[in-house]
């Protein structure tokens, strides 16, 4: 059914719009108008869309809204100064944990909890730092930055659905460790600049049983934690592996460790797979809702990353060029760090603007971001920009 954007609400479901999805900036076709947002967003970019009258919402549930239950007590800006200590430090904590187990198979879990407090605490402030610093900062290894990146993701998520503090933590600390089974693995099996055959993958497979030896009754892992790395490859169809888990039987740790593990991975770079730009790691783990992954976890990690996720390079309807720096609550309208003016010329220093609080910048009629670019676009290099 044929309906202006003027007649639309919340509630309905779109079917097609009136021109190429992808030239828009919502993230797939075929979506419910759940908020205002998307109703403006809509009202912005079409005259009219095609609904489905007859497509009910069955998965549509209660969903915490960011920053619903925790508040954010610092500007990224300011969080930024503390969490760069604190991200440097955790970065030599996780090649030292790692190192360590690689040389003499000895795990340092005191190391690993000295090191996820002070992340805690600057994620309960604002979590945009460290997201921020573990997209820009990137390690001499992948399976040292990984553990990192998974466990400060892992974190953002957990405080996203308002978990409580313990959970947040456990969350962090399972997330930091949940690989530590690759360190008994070989090196050229972890290092294969290609597809793995099936003896290979089943060996690969064996780092989960190695990370529940290696955590198994050691002090500061819970049984939480022990959950959260026995089952972070299951899979919500049944499709994964640990113990052939499937739709609500995964505890829920392990779905949020399993679904920051994939993402990471997306976003960083692999000698065997490159790497995405953060919107499509988040339009391919989209592709995976409801086989991979439960859509409702799928939905809210969308919530929490936005429509731009951190770190990725946008072009705003002016033409500027800039780098999304942290999320707002309306997720179309992020902080950014612009780095082009709209002649494409570069900057002095990257100007930071919010568009959703900040003036002019919040005014949607005015500004908006036209569209995601790749990394590199207009030489512009999210990892080489100074903040």
């Amino acid at each position: 059914m044929k309906v202006l954007v003027s007649d639309l609400k919340v509630g309905m479901y779109v079917d097609r719009l009136d021109r190429p999805w992808t030239e828009t900036r919502f993230m797939y076709q075929g979506f419910f108008i759940r908020n205002e947002d998307t109703l403006e967003e809509l009202r912005r970019v079409c005259r009219f869309v095609f609904v489905d009258a007859h497509r009910e919402d069955d998965e549509a549930r209660p969903m915490p809204r960011a920053g619903e239950r925790y508040a954010v007590t610092h500007t990224v800006e300011k969080e930024i100064v503390r969490a760069k200590a604190i991200h440097k430090e955790a970065s030599a904590a996780s090649k030292a944990i790692f190192t360590q187990m690689l040389q003499s198979g000895r795990l340092d879990v005191d190391l690993a909890r000295q090191t996820v407090t002070p992340m805690l605490d600057s994620m309960m402030r604002n979590p945009n730092a460290l997201i921020w610093l573990s997209r820009m900062k990137q390690h001499d290894s992948y399976i040292f930055s990984h553990a990192l990146n998974t466990s400060i993701w892992g974190m953002a998520f957990a405080r996203h659905l308002g978990l409580d503090q313990v959970d947040i933590y456990e969350t962090g600390l399972g997330c930091m460790l949940f690989d530590v089974g690759k360190t008994q693995l070989p090196l050229t099996l972890l290092l294969k600049p290609g597809p793995l055959d099936a003896a290979e993958t089943q060996a690969a497979r064996s780092h989960v049983a190695q990370s529940v030896a290696i955590l198994r009754g050691m002090d500061g892992i819970t049984p939480t934690i022990m959950e959260l790395v026995k089952h972070h490859h299951e899979r919500f169809d049944g499709s994964g592996y640990g113990a052939g888990l499937k739709g609500g039987g995964i505890p829920l740790s392990a779905r949020i460790a399993g679904i920051v593990d994939t993402y990471d991975a997306l976003v960083s770079f692999r000698p065997y797979a490159g790497e995405r730009s953060p919107h499509e790691a988040i339009r391919y783990i989209y592709g995976l809702r409801g086989t991979l992954f439960a859509p409702e976890v799928v939905e809210k990690f969308m919530q929490m990353v936005g429509a731009f996720p951190t770190g990725s390079v946008v072009e705003l309807n002016t033409g500027a060029v800039g780098v999304v720096l942290a999320q707002n609550q309306q997720r179309l309208r992020p902080r950014i760090a612009l780095v082009l003016d709209p002649d494409k010329r570069r900057l002095g220093s990257p100007a930071v603007v919010d568009m959703m609080y900040g003036r002019p910048w919040a005014d949607s009629t005015q500004f908006w971001i036209d569209r995601c670019l790749q990394n590199g676009a207009y030489g512009v290099d999210p990892q080489q920009l100074g903040i």
